[in-house]
């Protein structure tokens, strides 16, 4: 795969950092980050995950179960209001954006 950008969302989880761990080594990308999703209790911290598949940490975002009820009842991801996962979605889409290649 040879895209511009590819943002890995990756559990906190050691199962989720072996399989990234297989699937970053087939990517041919310019621009690859690393969005760590935390689950409380799993015990690998977001910045291990990083420096294991060697790819920037571009932000960590809890796990909120209140996003998959809003997503099953239509609401886009304009509309979720969750807190703490809008901050870090919102902070993530921002560095994405400020750093978009001039097309």
């Amino acid at each position: 795969i040879d895209p511009d950008l590819v943002v890995s969302v990756v559990p906190n989880t050691v199962r989720a950092a072996a399989v990234a761990k297989r699937v970053s080594g087939e990517l041919r990308v310019r621009r690859h980050g690393l969005v760590v999703r935390t689950i409380a209790g799993a015990g690998i911290e977001p910045m291990e995950i990083a420096e294991l598949l060697d790819i920037p940490l571009w932000g960590v975002v809890p796990s909120d179960s209140r996003v998959v009820e809003q997503v099953e009842q239509g609401l886009g991801p304009a509309a979720i209001n969750l807190g703490g996962f809008t901050r870090a979605v919102t902070a993530i889409v921002d560095q994405l954006v400020d750093h978009a290649p001039e097309r």
